[in-house]
């Protein structure tokens, strides 16, 4: 993958290890990612709560997104309310060079679960886009999308297969 042209990044998607948390942590934690996805952070112990019971699901697939040995962010794929989903983050610093874009379509080559869907704000047009350019089609809408982490935000509920 090409970083800026004068130099290639090292990507990889890798299984999660503890140490990747803190990171996603932080990720999460980020005021414009924030305002982005319209998900309200979890707090630290919640947020770890959260992982350790994750990690431990079999019906959970999550891998790191890994740039030159950095754990840059996630992908993901969960049972919620009844659909298998797809999720991702990727940290701020990353954006807008196709780090999101790669590691989604990496991982849909190794997850052949379909249909699959995937739920980001109404607002979250960039998201919108790479999911649409992953084969996402746009299925309905659904309110407070993210739960009591989005309260008052239109998620747009998007299908793969």
């Amino acid at each position: 993958m090409s970083d800026s042209g004068s130099s290639r990044a090292v990507l990889k998607l890798r299984p999660v290890v503890e140490a990747d948390l803190v990171a996603f942590f932080e990720q999460q934690s980020d005021p414009e990612s924030v305002r982005i996805s319209s998900l309200a952070p979890r707090p630290h112990d919640v947020f770890f709560a959260h992982y350790a019971r994750v990690l431990v699901d079999p019906t959970n697939v999550l891998r790191t997104i890994d740039v030159d040995g950095f754990p840059a962010g996630h992908v993901a794929t969960f049972p919620r309310d009844g659909l298998q989903e797809l999720g991702y983050w990727v940290a701020r610093e990353y954006w807008g060079r196709g780090i999101a874009t790669w590691a989604v379509n990496e991982f849909l080559k190794d997850i052949r679960i379909r249909p699959l869907h995937a739920v980001t704000a109404d607002t979250n047009l960039a998201s919108i886009r790479l999911l649409e350019r992953a084969g996402f089609r746009r299925e309905s809408e659904i309110a407070d999308f993210g739960g009591e982490r989005s309260r008052g935000v239109t998620g747009i509920v998007m299908r793969l297969g």
